[in-house]
């Protein structure tokens, strides 16, 4: 994926160490699935907008209502059989198109997603490239089944983190899946994504609308105001999407556009604001059943110094130390 911020105006006025230190924050957001942002019922734009434009339907006697709660389809259900859809497929190739909105600046780019074979042999590669002006930011991600490989190629180094898969499973172990906002490929990629989506927003009934040449439901999440059984509850003022929009292939369940939104809240205004999209993923050119070879899948490290970074995910999402989740259960 290569992201390119959008205009003179919003690099001149970016905060202080955007380009970099914001940079990774955004890019650790693109890879994490914790906040990703939906294009209209029309042909997909060669290239993508400068601007990141809510989610919008292009004839409304086209796409009429949707019908009574009691008796239309449930939205929630809708995403729950997404990600089972997507559990099933055997291999996966896409790209990407991703929008961004950071404190006022566009960034927009394209890239690719990989996905074969599953449960723990499911193996996962996903590029990133960023330019800012002179400099390129790279990242990637590959899932070889064993090791999650996380290289960045900054303007002022490289780095090279591996977590070993393996011990994250066995830190799980008896105490549920590692939590959906952990990074994609860590966690079961595009899948473990959208399943995260179903547990942590309630979505409404959806709404029929045409993308591109097929029939879509379109939804919209609110984020749940109380942590699920094994999640924990995110602080306040955590910034964390309030709101996701989802727009959802009828006949092969994919989901074919995510879009994260935000709502700013002005002081001395009574009126609720619009909600505004932050960040949008979109996938085109899919293909679900792609022949993939499994060498795309193997990570071959150069010489750049290897991280082990096991033990820091484990802390930050919740996992039990390594050598405490080996020790077997006392009994009482």
């Amino acid at each position: 994926m290569k992201l390119s911020l959008r205009n003179r105006n919003d690099r001149q006025n970016a905060p202080h160490g955007f380009k970099f230190a914001g940079l990774t924050l955004v890019l650790a957001a693109i890879l994490a699935g914790t906040m990703a942002s939906p294009t209209n019922a029309q042909d997909l734009p060669a290239t993508p907008p400068a601007k990141i434009a809510p989610l919008p339907i292009a004839d409304p006697s086209a796409n009429p209502p949707a019908p009574p709660a009691s008796t239309g389809p449930d939205g929630q259900q809708i995403v729950r059989d997404c990600a089972a859809a997507l559990m099933k497929l055997p291999a996966l190739s896409a790209r990407i198109r991703q929008k961004i909105d950071l404190h006022g600046a566009q960034l927009s780019g394209t890239g690719s997603y990989l996905q074969l074979g599953g449960g723990e042999n499911l193996l996962l590669r996903l590029s990133v490239k960023v330019q800012v002006e002179k400099h390129v930011t790279s990242l990637q991600q590959v899932c070889d089944g064993r090791f999650l490989w996380l290289r960045r190629d900054m303007p002022d180094g490289t780095s090279l983190q591996r977590i070993d898969l393996k011990k994250v499973r066995e830190s799980y172990a008896g105490s549920g899946a590692p939590p959906s906002d952990g990074p994609w490929l860590a966690v079961g990629g595009l899948p473990r994504l959208i399943e995260g989506l179903a547990g942590k927003y309630q979505f409404g009934s959806p709404r029929a609308v045409k993308y591109g040449n097929q029939s879509a439901w379109q939804l919209e999440g609110d984020l749940h105001t109380e942590a699920a059984p094994g999640e924990k509850q995110a602080p306040p003022g955590e910034a964390i999407p309030r709101r996701v929009a989802l727009v959802i292939g009828q006949n092969d369940h994919f989901p074919y556009r995510i879009e994260f939104q935000r709502q700013e809240k002005k002081k001395g205004e009574e009126e609720p604001n619009p909600w505004l999209p932050a960040m949008s993923l979109e996938f085109f050119d899919v293909e679900m059943s792609a022949s993939l070879d499994p060498l795309q899948f193997v990570y071959k490290p150069d010489q750049t110094r290897v991280t082990e970074a096991t033990e820091a995910y484990l802390r930050k999402f919740g996992g039990r130390p390594v050598e405490q989740a080996r020790k077997p259960t006392q009994p009482r």
